[in-house]
């Protein structure tokens, strides 16, 4: 009898404790995939992305360099400015990302080329809080609320689902980069200008348990908020 096997696309996986973050070579997380950053069970990240004025990165090379870290090689694509048309190959991004409680990630941005670039650098990023049965079966029920808040001062972008009295909590914080952040269009923007040669640390940021990032609450016997590693499943009806 003929066996049958399925072989998905690569995916780069990395992971501590309970906490896991799955996206393709490229480490981005597309929609409509099983890819994603999940804490007990439940999908907190269910897309994100990263563009140069718009024009995705190509991917050089990637590797989880343990179970708990990967690193990511890009290159831009060309891409269009007010003073000139930037050739690929111009700007080099590396990503570095580690699964420490969180999820920690690190964004180097470095020009290649011979004049100055001045350009967007955009992350968009969405949540969806969907039970792992539901991301494995494919089969997607909403319930509840999602609401997304952009706080300035803070350097941070709150998610927040709600389902009756169940609630779960993503935090997007910005704890380090060059130039102060913004948020339109569902994308957090940078505006980074770069001189020939000069190489950026673009931003950091800590997301999930233990650090607030991912938390889930069921009020009021008794009204606490715990790490997600701790939490029940995301979506209940």
């Amino acid at each position: 009898m003929p066996v049958e096997i399925s072989v998905g696309p690569p995916a780069l996986t990395i992971n501590q404790g309970r906490t896991f973050l799955v996206t393709d070579l490229g480490g981005e997380i597309a929609a409509d995939t099983e890819h994603g950053v999940y804490a007990d069970d439940t999908r907190f990240v269910s897309s994100y992305a990263i563009f140069a004025n718009g024009q995705p990165w190509a991917r050089l090379t990637s590797a989880a360099t343990t179970y708990f870290a990967a690193r990511i090689y890009l290159s831009n694509q060309p891409f269009a400015t007010e003073e000139r048309e930037v050739p690929g190959g111009t700007l080099a991004l590396v990503i570095s990302r580690t699964v420490s409680g969180g999820i920690h990630e690190d964004l180097d941005v470095t020009n290649y080329g011979p004049m100055p670039v001045r350009f967007n650098l955009e992350i968009a990023i969405r949540c969806d809080f969907a039970d792992l049965f539901e991301v494995k079966s494919h089969r997607f029920v909403r319930r509840g609320r999602i609401v997304t808040a952009w706080d300035a001062a803070q350097r941070q972008l709150c998610t927040t689902y709600t389902n009756g009295d169940f609630e779960r909590t993503f935090l997007y914080c910005l704890r380090k980069s060059g130039t102060p952040p913004g948020y339109a269009n569902g994308r957090v923007v940078f505006e980074i200008e770069l001189q020939p040669g000069i190489r950026a640390v673009t931003m950091s940021w800590p997301v999930g348990p233990p650090s607030a990032a991912a938390t889930s609450r069921r009020p009021p016997r008794p009204r606490s908020t715990a790490s997600s590693t701790t939490g029940r499943s995301g979506r209940h009806s």
